[in-house]
């Protein structure tokens, strides 16, 4: 015969058991936390492309091998070894970083009209599956980042076609996972995203 204490209990080991099945089968991601991945600036220039027209639009490339740098080198580039120029220097910049333990990013402003635009990755972190790269885009065309480019509102513009980019390396043995995507941000702002593998 069951008596009234006995059900309390057995009621109490119900909503134990009930509260642990509750927290085992809680997805990991709910668990997860932001971690924060060390990197290596590798080169940080003010122009890499040559383009008539500027576009404007923010980009950024993920090479996982030398022969992706190397394509984007001769498809997108005009290296000229008699003239070592930002683009020659971003050639051989690119060509230290060692592929078989890093893979590197590589986030372009765009191409701009005057030479007061940059670009600086300040932090990389991976929540889970997501690698997030967060970059500061200095625009003289907008009021909150005159301060870090330490220049006034009524500064004279230097009229020149510009691609400002920043180069950096991340070691594969940092990630504390697997990554199956890659996104851009910038004051809190997600730019754009890419579905990039990282075992």
């Amino acid at each position: 015969m069951r008596t009234f204490s006995s059900l309390l209990h057995i009621k109490g080991i119900g909503s134990i058991i009930a509260v642990l099945s509750l927290v085992l089968l809680t997805p990991l991601t709910a668990c997860q936390t932001a971690v924060s991945i060390p990197f290596m600036s590798v080169s940080h220039e003010q122009s890499l492309r040559d383009y008539r027209q500027p576009t404007g639009i923010t980009e950024f490339l993920v090479f996982m091998t030398l022969n992706d740098a190397e394509r984007f080198i001769a498809q997108e580039l005009h290296i000229n070894p008699t003239f070592p120029d930002q683009q020659f220097h971003f050639a051989q910049r690119v060509r230290t970083v060692d592929f078989s333990q890093s893979f590197a990013v590589l986030v372009l402003q765009g191409h701009q009209e005057s030479a007061d635009y940059g670009v600086t990755t300040t932090h990389v972190s991976q929540f889970g599956g997501i690698l997030r790269v967060d970059a500061t885009f200095v625009d003289p065309t907008q009021p909150d980042t005159w301060w870090e480019y330490i220049v006034g509102p009524n500064t004279i513009r230097h009229p020149m076609t510009t691609d400002p980019y920043h180069l950096i390396s991340v070691s594969r043995s940092a990630l504390p996972a697997p990554v199956t995507k890659i996104e851009l941000w910038s004051r809190g702002q997600l730019i754009t995203t890419i579905l990039q593998p990282i075992p």
